[in-house]
């Protein structure tokens, strides 16, 4: 069974959750996911794992606390979006420049449920980075001029996508274009 190494900046880390978190989150979610909640511990591990290296895959404001961390989280600098300045956690110290930064010492919460959003789409079928077409069945095929059709993915959207929530969640973190005049 794949083990799970869930150390903040660890040197060996590949998921942001423990199997009870996972477990505890799919227990949460409406409609009930059954293919995810009856899923062996080895596949919700495997889930977890491969949804921990689709969030390495994206880039993020700030930086890895350590050059020896696996995963891209926990980072420095980086702005909790979550948080209001003065209201109830502002710290002078932390907050000079008007923003309250996440604690280089834990995972955000917005990181960990992606990341369980990421493994249930995996489990469910409803996300498939590394399938052709889309993670759908084949519609049409021509062979002369070399056409293949895929239908869609259970959900009935191009299965190749992210999962829009963890989209939605991971979206504060990542690095933004920003447009400087001179």
């Amino acid at each position: 069974m794949l083990e799970l190494v869930t150390t903040i900046g660890g040197a060996s880390t590949n998921a942001y959750n423990t199997l009870a978190e996972f477990n505890a989150y799919l227990a949460e979610v409406f409609p009930k996911p059954d293919t995810a909640l009856n899923a062996s511990e080895d596949n919700k591990n495997r889930a977890l794992v491969a949804a921990c290296r689709q969030i390495y895959l994206k880039e993020y404001e700030g930086g890895k606390v350590a050059e020896t961390q696996a995963q891209p989280f926990p980072r420095v600098g980086l702005v909790n979006p979550d948080s209001v300045v003065g209201w109830p956690d502002y710290v002078p110290e932390l907050s000079r420049t008007g923003f309250v930064y996440y604690a280089t010492d834990i995972i955000p919460d917005r990181v960990k449920r992606a990341e369980c959003v990421i493994a249930q789409a995996l489990l469910e079928g409803t996300y498939m980075p590394n399938e052709v077409g889309g993670g759908g069945s084949i519609q049409s095929f021509q062979t002369n001029g070399v056409t293949v059709q895929y239908g869609k993915a259970r959900n009935g959207r191009d299965a190749t996508q992210w999962p829009q929530e963890a989209t939605e969640l991971l979206k504060p973190l990542m690095k933004q274009l920003r447009f400087v005049r001179s």
